[in-house]
């Protein structure tokens, strides 16, 4: 498998987490919590797409690309005589002020700062990726300038030859790069041993490294927490330090589990959700902090956007149905609830702090200031951090 390109893919659409959730990756979320009284609409006016930088809010309506803050007052514009922005090839670059643009009917795409709009850079490749392999070594570009940032041999952590993108990887959050490559092969080409280290992404300067055994992997599932799985345990690692946080038994391939930072998690008994009557939150270690239990006319559909401090999830019917959803927060210290935003109040009488109603599988857009909430009536919410 080219697993460096698969995973690069995950990381840039925010399909990261090995379960069934929506939003922004792990990585991406806003630190700490949100001021969910703070939530309010946010008058954007129609457009094809929409979506966050690091500083505010982009649309794409027609042959405009708008830039809004996250309170909704318009900052800029850009267009292209002749040509119109193809709201596929539009989207952030994860963690930096930067827009790529793919514009219909050219090659490549066009750097934007998201601050401001003006045009940075170009390029006339297919795709672009902020880390590669070139002649041999790791490189990260610098996405406001397009050129290399720092760059490392493979090599001085064994990683088996040929140093290509097929083995060579390097997946990114917001404050770590992380690398890995098999410092051997199996006669069936399968990659053991694998070494995996991690940089400050910024500097590139090495923050710890360590070699796993056999066909041991491993998964970056929250914003500062990377798990190992081996020998039937899932052992917690701090993304920054490489400390072990803890460990516990895999358990079962049927249980949804949604980790959180620090190693813990948020557990349902299954991933069939109309199955699951509650859900637990869990530490490291395996012991529940928190157990909220769910209606009989609940399901809920937790999301990657969440800040760390803050489950957000969106709420259906149980067994489907197509009626407009509602949005809430579970607090992670003690699992109380919030309605957020909705179409009504809940049948256990929750009001919503922000009338409007919600997809059931709206994709939440998390940013350093907050999060964008997309209505299911063409409206659009913005939640600040706090």
């Amino acid at each position: 498998m080219r697993w460096n390109r698969a995973i690069r893919t995950l990381a840039a659409f925010g399909l990261v987490m090995a379960v069934a959730a929506c939003g922004g990756p792990a990585g991406s979320r806003p630190p700490g919590g949100l001021e969910l009284s703070g939530i309010r609409a946010v008058e954007l006016g129609a457009f094809d797409a929409a979506g966050v930088t690091e500083s505010g809010i982009y649309t794409v309506r027609g042959d405009t690309i708008l830039g809004w803050s996250p309170g909704g007052e318009q900052r800029w514009t850009i267009q292209r005589p002749g040509s119109a922005p193809d709201p596929r090839r539009t989207t952030p670059v994860l963690f930096h002020d930067v827009l790529l643009v793919g514009w219909q009917g050219s090659p490549g795409y066009v750097a934007y700062s998201g601050d401001t709009g003006a045009e940075l850079w170009s390029t006339a490749a297919d795709v672009w990726w902020e880390s590669g392999v070139e002649d041999g070594r790791v490189v990260i570009r610098d996405p406001a300038t397009n050129q290399p940032r720092w760059s490392a041999d493979p090599a001085r952590w064994s990683c088996a030859p040929p140093f290509t993108e097929d083995t060579v990887s390097v997946l990114l959050t917001r404050e770590v790069a992380l690398l890995r490559c098999p410092t051997r092969f199996a006669p069936d080409g399968t990659d053991l041993d694998l070494a995996v280290a991690a940089f400050d992404r910024l500097t590139g300067g090495e923050l710890w490294h360590r070699t796993l055994s056999g066909t041991d992997s491993f998964v970056v599932d929250s914003s500062d927490t990377l798990t190992v799985k081996s020998g039937g345990e899932r052992v917690f690692l701090a993304l920054r330090s490489g400390d072990e946080l803890g460990r516990q038994p895999l358990g079962e391939q049927s249980r949804y589990r949604f980790a959180r930072p620090g190693g813990t998690a948020l557990i349902m008994d299954s991933t069939t959700l109309a199955k699951n009557t509650e859900m637990r939150f869990v530490e490291p270690d395996g012991g529940v902090r928190w157990t909220a239990p769910l209606a009989a006319d609940e399901e809920v559909l937790l999301s990657v956007g969440s800040p760390d401090g803050v489950l957000l999830a969106t709420l259906r019917p149980r067994g489907g149905g197509h009626d407009d959803g509602s949005l809430f927060a579970y607090d992670v210290r003690t699992g109380e609830r919030t309605h957020v935003a909705g179409p009504k109040p809940t049948p256990r009488g929750e009001e919503p702090l922000l009338t409007m109603p919600v997809a059931q599988t709206a994709r939440l857009h998390p940013a350093p200031w907050g999060v964008l909430v997309p209505g299911a009536d063409g409206r659009a919410a913005a939640i600040p951090s706090g």
